[in-house]
């Protein structure tokens, strides 16, 4: 059987420590435990000490980071202590169905894949939730095809088995980022792929609690968010993608910065500086920032009028500039802000 290991960062978990012992209730038995610690101000090293004296019979990797690295880093470092032909990322918060390993292991060399990716439970307090594989990646007849609908991936790293060889390969690794280190880590799977094989079913349970939330008055979230634009737009280029991606890439774009507006405090200085970056940015990569000036033909949905089977790629180039319109037209109040700033910062330079 070949060994797959199991990579956990560790950082303020001392109270979810007993979750662990989950990985071992697998139906796949061949596996290593990897539990990266990461300065955690609270017991959680003591804990992870007990954890493994109380499991001696099982392969367990117990390490403590000199410094805080933060999690893409941690985990950066517990695939370097690892060893399996086989990995997987997984959170101490969370719960894992026990045939996880077992079924994902097993679609990954069915289908001869360099990775496989599940669908998973989302809870959020009392409510529970799937959210499942897109069926764009699900119909997708080529790997190629399914990185055309790359906007269409979960970017969450544990419902996600990957080859070991593969990682070393391309060199995958984590961002030293406090935003978007998962996004960029899978961007660089989906993208160096030769074969991805999915599972519809949902075995992993994702967790979200008030405290895990990212901290948003930190200025290492908005270098993060620069660098996730710059190394999506840099890594499509490199992969010969960016040509099919551009205009979706656009809108995602947008639909981000509608989201990333509102989580800085109103107002305050790193929202300021949000608005400049993604202005500059917006500028380099000739992304439009005011809809009345697109063309009056993507204002309105008139790619609905297209064959999808005749012109596939020309309806799909113009509904993403219709969305793109859309977007800047429903948030008028943030991209409007975000162009005053501009705007005072040309008139006092």
């Amino acid at each position: 059987m070949s060994l797959v290991s199991v990579i956990v960062p560790c950082y303020n978990v001392s109270s979810f420590i007993g979750n662990l012992s989950s990985v071992f209730e697998q139906s796949y038995k061949e596996l290593e435990l990897i539990l990266v610690d990461d300065c955690s101000s609270d017991d959680t090293w003591q804990k992870l000490q007990e954890f493994k004296q109380a499991h001696s019979d099982k392969r367990i990797i117990v390490h403590h980071n000199e410094q805080n690295l933060g999690v893409g880093l941690t985990r950066n470092k517990g695939f370097a202590l690892s060893s399996g032909e086989f990995v997987v990322f997984w959170d101490a918060d969370d719960q894992i169905e026990p045939d996880y390993i077992e079924k994902m292991l097993s679609q990954l060399n069915q289908k001869q894949a360099d990775f496989v990716c599940c669908a998973y439970y989302f809870h959020e307090g009392a409510q529970v939730s799937v959210v499942p594989v897109e069926h764009e990646l699900l119909e997708s007849k080529t790997t190629l095809e399914i990185k055309h609908h790359f906007f269409n991936f979960m970017c969450a790293v544990w419902n996600k088995l990957v080859r070991r060889s593969f990682i070393e390969q391309y060199n995958i690794s984590f961002p030293d980022s406090a935003y978007g280190e998962e996004r960029v880590w899978t961007m660089q799977l989906v993208l160096n792929a030769n074969n991805i094989a999915f599972i519809e079913e949902p075995l992993y349970h994702y967790f979200r609690f008030p405290n895990s939330m990212t901290s948003w008055s930190n200025i290492r979230v908005l270098d993060g968010i620069s660098y996730l634009l710059q190394f999506s737009e840099q890594l499509f280029h490199q992969k010969g993608m960016f040509d099919d991606l551009v205009d979706e890439w656009k809108l995602r774009c947008l639909y981000d910065a509608t989201k990333w507006w509102f989580k800085f405090p109103n107002g305050s200085d790193l929202q300021c500086q949000f608005a400049l970056r993604f202005y500059d940015f917006c500028q380099k990569q000739n992304i439009e920032l005011v809809w009345q000036k697109y063309p009056f033909y993507v204002r309105a949905p008139l790619y609905r009028l297209l064959s999808k089977k005749l012109n596939l790629k020309l309806r799909w180039k113009l509904k993403c500039s219709y969305n793109c319109c859309k977007a800047l037209r429903n948030y008028n109040d943030i991209f409007g802000a975000i162009l005053d700033i501009a705007q005072k910062r040309s008139k006092q330079q």
